[in-house]
């Protein structure tokens, strides 16, 4: 837990973190430092929970704007950020959807579409870093590569609909509240209401399932299974990336994805040994 902690402040690092080379004879003050909107405020009284700091979090009026402003002064993360890209970093390698789950909550946002509800999620920064997000993504769901596109001075990417929902998803999977910001969880929180109940106590699935069940997506049950149905245009690599993280990631065997009957084109999952229950869904996407 201690190294996903890190690798998320390395993510906040690489978005709105700024590193002061401030030298004074004989002493060392380098520091890292933040100036945020107040309402994002409690991201940095976590960070002073993880490194055990009393430096005290200020505020600031910055433009007609309430800000709020923080120093790191520990030695060695320091002298680690001032050493490499963070990105490079043993601890992101290892942990990488706690780093980008960082730089998204830093430079990134969700968007609602209010006409259908669609999540959107858009990631902002640097070229090279919204590059490594965007090969991450297109390697862990198996969809197509997307180019971060220069716009309004910065590069951006963002993802809308099913992907977009896994991608919220995988960032906020088996977190805590002591690395996250709250704001943004609670913006995919609240629009990824529980839909899908299993028993068996499988809350992981739940969640995942959950995350998907807005799709054009229909869940049987059929000989002590589960059978997720997926329609739509381009879903073949969707069942493929949830076959590989259901299997992979929770020890839930799936199968090869097959191709379903009827004039809609549709594959399949079957998961076995899955009792369920599906509840009303509270939206639909």
């Amino acid at each position: 837990m201690k190294n996903r902690k890190l690798a998320w402040f390395y993510g906040w690092l690489t978005a709105d973190g700024h590193l002061k080379p401030i030298h004074r004879p004989g002493k060392d003050v380098r520091s890292i430092s933040w100036c945020l909107h107040s309402k994002d405020s409690d991201v940095l009284d976590k960070f002073k929970c993880m490194f055990d700091t009393n430096t005290k979090v200020r505020q600031h009026n910055y433009n007609g704007k309430p800000t709020v402003h923080f120093n790191i002064f520990n030695k060695d993360v320091v002298q680690e950020a001032f050493e490499d890209d963070p990105k490079n970093k043993i601890i992101t390698k290892d942990c990488p959807w706690d780093y980008v789950r960082g730089i998204f909550e830093g430079d990134g946002c969700f968007y609602i579409r209010p006409k259908n509800n669609n999540l959107v999620t858009i990631f902002y920064g640097s070229k090279i870093h919204l590059q490594w997000i965007g090969k991450l993504i297109s390697n862990y769901f198996n969809v197509k590569y997307k180019e971060p596109r220069y716009s309004a001075n910065t590069y951006e990417i963002r993802w809308e609909g099913r992907i977009a929902r896994l991608i919220a998803w995988r960032m906020y999977k088996d977190t805590t509240e002591d690395m996250r910001l709250d704001r943004k969880y609670s913006i995919w929180n609240n629009y990824n209401i529980s839909k899908v109940s299993l028993q068996g106590n499988n809350e992981e699935l739940e969640n995942l399932l959950s995350a998907i069940e807005t799709l054009n997506v229909n869940m049987y049950e059929i000989d002590k299974g589960l059978i997720v149905r997926i329609s739509g245009m381009n879903i073949l690599n969707t069942c493929k990336s949830l076959s590989s993280i259901i299997s992979n990631e929770m020890s839930i065997p799936t199968g090869i994805p097959f191709l379903g009957k009827g004039k809609k084109k549709n594959y399949s999952l079957y998961l076995k040994d899955i009792f369920h229950t599906i509840n009303t869904p509270a939206c639909n996407a």
